[in-house]
């Protein structure tokens, strides 16, 4: 067995074959009641691996769930985009450099999703 210590990215748990508890009737509980949630944890409680399995939700990767609660849950399932920025490790002191982040964050979602520009997300745009 494969504990997966240290590692936040529920990718890696899945693909790799690391050993993991499957809460996804919570995570499926969580999206559907449509609230706002305030995680507050301690460090090391899982908050990086709640947001990548949200993550992992809303986007639908492939085949990521078969075999867990949340693939007799629902039978059809939309697929949505998903903005994720970690500021984790990085340090923000310096005037715009979180700015620069969020800039760099968002230059990288809208390569990979660049028809969001067309639709007017863009520059103020709503």
């Amino acid at each position: 067995m494969k504990y997966p210590t240290g590692i936040q990215s529920f990718d890696r748990i899945i693909e790799d074959g690391y050993v993991y508890v499957d809460k996804m009737d919570m995570v499926y509980s969580i999206a559907k009641d449509g609230s706002i949630y305030f995680l507050s944890r301690p460090r090391g409680f899982g908050k990086s691996l709640l947001v990548s399995t949200l993550k992992n939700y809303f986007f639908r990767a492939q085949g990521a769930f078969r075999g867990l609660k949340v693939d007799s849950l629902e039978k059809e399932c939309t697929v949505y985009l998903v903005f994720h920025m970690d500021f984790n490790g990085g340090e923000y002191i310096c005037p715009g450099s979180l700015r620069d982040a969020i800039a760099s964050y968002m230059s990288g979602f809208l390569a990979c999703y660049s028809w969001v520009n067309n639709v007017g997300l863009l520059a103020g745009g709503r």
